[in-house]
């Protein structure tokens, strides 16, 4: 049975779609991805969704949802992605994410990361994301470093601590990290204190936001 979630977030999507054809086919693929029979279609329709939905912002999006839009085909394919846990045995749900991320390109992979906190029971994805933070592609770390609620609510402090050295590496503004405010510990601003210092003895120059997170 699908959930009010998966038809408010489906409902965002075709608002924005004015196109017929992307609009036909948006609603088809979310009827395939309810169907129990129909998996090879719903795993086609999702790598197909970048392709076939674009990139137009959608806003409107769930109350629940930490971000003001998502592109239309990351959106999309989290829809999908709901529709089709919706449908399946609880028991069945860790497979299909995790076969949608590992086997997945990029697009595919960005929207996973995305959606974990609003999948049923999140915690069971928490291996997942946090094999995912130990990617390189700087989209794919983004996806769940920035505007994410998954980070904060489910990694360990150890974990939590290298995705942000690693955001700060790799980029992402800290402000960027969703409720990263409710986990600072003296343990983590020591941490990043200590890679200011090595990043400074080595004449590289620090961000403002970096700067302030050890100023706070």
């Amino acid at each position: 049975m699908q959930t009010p979630f998966a038809d408010q977030l489906a409902a965002a999507v075709a608002t924005e779609l004015s196109d017929p054809k992307r609009l036909a086919w948006f609603r088809t693929a979310c009827r395939h991805a309810g169907q129990l029979d129909a998996h090879a279609r719903f795993v086609a329709d999702f790598a197909g969704a970048g392709r076939r939905l674009g990139d137009a912002a959608v806003r409107g999006l769930p109350a629940t949802i930490r971000t003001d839009a998502w592109p239309a085909s990351q959106a999309g394919r989290i829809a999908l992605l709901r529709c089709r846990l919706d449908a399946l045995a609880p028991a069945e749900h860790v497979g299909c994410v995790e076969d949608l991320y590992y086997r997945g390109a990029l697009g595919e992979r960005q929207a996973v990361l995305a959606a974990l906190a609003y999948l049923p029971s999140p915690s069971q994805y928490l291996a997942l994301a946090v094999d995912a933070a130990r990617c390189n592609a700087v989209p794919e770390f983004a996806a769940l470093a920035r505007h994410n609620p998954y980070p904060a609510r489910y990694f360990g402090d150890a974990a939590l601590g290298q995705l942000v050295l690693k955001a700060i590496s790799m980029g992402v503004l800290l402000p960027d990290m969703t409720d990263l405010a409710t986990r600072t510990t003296p343990e983590l601003r020591g941490r990043v204190c200590a890679a200011v210092s090595e990043r400074r003895a080595a004449g590289r120059a620090i961000r403002p936001d970096v700067a302030a997170f050890v100023d706070d």
